[in-house]
């Protein structure tokens, strides 16, 4: 259902646009910061869109939050409010994803994301995951476990929204199973080294 209501909304965003005689769309990503290794490559592949959809011209303006959930918002209502885009994007990492997720939440603008988020509490009405969502992932990890024994997991994840989203999900599919957690560690994304929270879990 709600994946139909997103589908609705976006083709109606791009018939106003379409209306308005352009398109435009507001993409904020990483493009420097400890995630921009991913947020480059969608700047890349943007350059090769279309520059115009069904005869109409599309805008896209793409500004980089740095990884920094402040300046996703910032990016967001600058889009939304300077731009007057149609639909936004980004970012590329669940924290300033879930910032952009709640501009488009307050201002009901349709908002697709390049990094999975919690779309499951209502907070993020307008919001789409692109990729894989961390409960499609877990199932598959946990599946993968089950199959071949395991039965004790440490856990050394981002010390932020997404790696908190995955442990959530992770213990979600190990429920009911004879698979246990034995320690839980986190790190932050500019770190150079886990060594340290490796030897805890072992």
């Amino acid at each position: 259902m709600k994946y139909t209501r997103i589908s609705l909304a976006i083709t109606a965003a791009l018939f106003l646009g379409a209306a308005q005689a352009d398109i435009n769309i507001g993409v904020s990503l990483p493009l420097t910061g400890p995630t921009s290794a991913l947020g480059i490559p969608i700047k890349n592949a943007i350059a090769l869109w279309p520059t115009s959809i069904g005869g109409e011209k599309l805008n896209v303006i793409i500004l980089d939050d740095a990884t920094d959930p402040t300046n996703a918002t910032k990016n967001a209502r600058r889009f939304v409010t300077d731009d007057k885009v149609d639909i936004l994007m980004g970012s590329a990492a669940t924290p300033p994803a879930n910032s952009v997720a709640a501009v488009a939440a307050e201002t009901g603008t349709i908002h697709l994301t390049f990094a999975p988020i919690d779309v499951s509490t209502g907070k993020a009405p307008w919001s789409y995951n692109m990729p894989q969502s961390t409960l499609v992932m877990s199932h598959a990890m946990v599946e993968h476990m089950k199959k071949t024994g395991v039965k004790t997991v440490g856990f050394i994840g981002y010390a932020d929204a997404y790696g908190e989203l995955f442990l959530r999900d992770m213990k979600v599919k190990m429920a009911g199973t004879n698979i246990k957690f034995v320690s839980e560690e986190r790190f932050a994304r500019t770190d150079t080294s886990v060594t340290g929270q490796a030897l805890k879990v072992t």
